[in-house]
């Protein structure tokens, strides 16, 4: 998987330029790169959605105690709307699944209120709330989807 690195690195870029500049602070997917992709899948794992012979979507996860934990998840503007992330996303729960990982969780940008629909829709809940560093009020909730 290596190999995709680059991709990921381009989609997640893609996929999040829309909030720089309109999210503080600024989303750490942006600044991914094929090295830093590489690096992290040392010991994260990553599916590729692939539409027309072309990467269209990528998701980055890790196991995090009894459950997966679901970091970086990217589609490209112009395959928004056609079900590539729910894919995605469920893709990473049969995944849980078969590894008997009883969980997924995620963080998501409080002020992103059409990103926590999207989870709420595939079955998350608000199970928490942090704070990036430096701030002292929440600015992520904490999504958990069951796994049985």
């Amino acid at each position: 998987m290596p190999a995709d690195a680059a991709a990921i690195a381009g989609i997640l870029r893609a996929a999040f330029a829309a909030y720089d500049g309109r999210l503080q602070p600024r989303p750490g997917a942006l600044s991914e790169t094929a090295d830093s992709i590489a690096a992290k899948l040392a010991d994260h794992r990553a599916i590729l959605a692939e539409a027309a012979g072309a990467a269209v979507g990528s998701v980055v996860y890790r196991p995090d105690g009894d459950g997966l934990y679901l970091g970086r998840l990217g589609v490209l503007p112009a395959w928004r709307g056609q079900g590539v992330g729910a894919a995605l996303v469920d893709a990473v729960a049969a995944a849980g699944r078969l590894e008997g990982a009883r969980r997924v969780t995620l963080n998501v940008r409080i002020a992103l209120a059409d990103n926590v629909d999207f989870f709420r829709r595939l079955g998350f809940r608000e199970a928490g709330q942090g704070a990036h560093p430096g701030f002292d009020r929440p600015t992520y909730w904490v999504m958990l989807r069951e796994l049985g």
